[in-house]
């Protein structure tokens, strides 16, 4: 009877200890999932957020240079340009001159209406060498 006693408190304690190393491991497997899966979420959040701030750093450059550059015509009038865009250099001619049009009183049109008279061309052939 002893012995049928000991069987069976050993076949609990077996039962016990087998059913505390497989709720462990299944534990420690789930654990391993959820890090496996949030790792997942984390990485494509990352490229989201990556993605959305190089658009947005892309977009705020463009909109400076945009800015910088329509404040500079409208402060600036270049004078002696070439009307072809032969000649230009990184937007400027040989010969044209940046000037600070502020400076000027506006022209009205009636004084601008006023015809120049003509040069010959005897005139200009003799003043260029």
């Amino acid at each position: 009877m002893k012995c049928r006693l000991l069987i069976k408190v050993q076949s609990h304690i077996r039962g016990y200890f087998a059913w505390k190393v497989t709720t462990r491991l299944a534990r420690e497997l789930k654990l391993q999932q959820a890090f496996e899966y949030f790792t997942n979420i984390r990485q494509r959040l990352l490229e989201d957020a990556q993605i959305k701030i190089r658009y947005h750093w892309l977009k705020y450059i463009k909109n400076k240079k945009m800015k910088k550059k329509k404040k500079g015509k409208k402060k600036f009038t270049t004078v002696g340009s070439n009307s072809s865009n032969s000649s230009l250099v990184k937007g400027k001619s040989m010969y044209s001159v940046q000037v600070d049009t502020s400076k000027f009183p506006p022209i009205s049109i009636a004084s601008s209406t006023k015809k120049l008279p003509m040069p010959s061309i005897k005139e200009i052939n003799d003043t260029v060498p």
